[in-house]
C-alpha cells in the first residue's frame, strides 16, 4: 500500500461503493455532523511490517465553525524476534465551512504523540516516544442521502516532515445515528493503514 495505484484502487472502491449505497437508500441526515464518537479497527504496514489494532476517535462541535477533536490508536507490529507495540495519541482543534450545500472544507491541527514499546525475548524491553503535530486539510461531502466521502492531505512532523493523504467513504444506517466508514490513510511512505470504523453522531 505504498504507491499511487493503491490510492487509485482504494479511492475508486470507496467512491463506487458509496455511490451504490446512495442510489439505494434515502435516510441520511441533511447535514454533516462534527459531534461524534467512533471505534475503529486498523490494519496496515509500518516499515514493511504488518500492524493491526484498534482506535477511538471523537469530535465536539463548538458553534457553527470550530470543533475539538481527539483520538487514540493502539496496535501491535508483526516484528521478527520480538513484540512491538505502537500507540498514537492526537488532540487538536479544527474548523470547517460550507462550499456548497453538500460539501464542506475541513482543516484540523493536532498535537500528536507516538509511543513505541519493544520487547525482545532474552534481551528485555525498551521504549521510545516522539511528539509533534499532524495537520489535515481536505474536503468532506454528502453523496445522495445515505453516504458521504472525505479526502485530505496530511502534513506531519515528528522531528522530520512527511506528507501523506487520507481518502474514505461512509454509509449511514437509516434514521439512526450510526454509520460505518472505511478510510485509507498514508502518513508517509513507511506508514499506511486501512481503518474500518463504527460511528455514533450526536446531531
Amino acid at each position: 500500500m505504498k504507491n499511487l495505484c493503491v490510492f487509485e484502487r482504494v479511492a475508486s472502491a470507496v467512491l463506487f461503493g458509496s455511490a451504490l449505497l446512495a442510489s439505494g437508500q434515502t435516510a441520511l441526515a441533511s447535514e454533516l455532523s462534527y459531534t461524534y464518537v467512533e471505534v475503529k479497527y486498523v490494519d496496515g504496514e509500518i516499515l514493511d511490517a504488518d500492524a493491526d489494532g484498534f482506535g477511538l476517535t471523537g469530535s465536539v462541535a463548538l458553534g457553527d465553525t470550530f470543533f475539538l477533536a481527539g483520538g487514540y490508536q493502539d496496535g501491535e507490529v508483526d516484528a521478527t524476534g520480538g513484540d512491538l507495540d505502537l500507540s498514537l495519541l492526537r488532540l487538536g482543534v479544527g474548523a470547517h465551512g460550507s462550499i456548497t450545500d453538500s460539501l464542506d472544507w475541513v482543516a484540523e491541527l493536532d498535537y500528536a504523540e507516538v509511543d513505541l514499546k519493544a520487547s525482545i525475548a532474552g534481551v528485555g524491553s525498551d521504549s521510545s516516544d516522539e511528539n509533534g503535530y499532524i495537520l489535515d486539510v481536505g474536503l468532506r461531502g454528502l453523496m445522495g442521502e445515505a453516504a458521504e466521502y472525505s479526502i485530505a492531505i496530511i502534513q506531519s512532523d515528528f522531528g522530520s516532515s512527511a506528507t501523506g493523504f487520507r481518502v474514505g467513504g461512509r454509509y449511514h444506517f437509516g434514521e439512526t445515528q450510526l454509520s460505518v466508514g472505511l478510510d485509507y490513510v498514508q502518513y508517509d511512505s513507511e506508514f499506511d493503514q486501512l481503518e474500518l470504523g463504527l460511528r455514533y453522531q450526536f446531531n
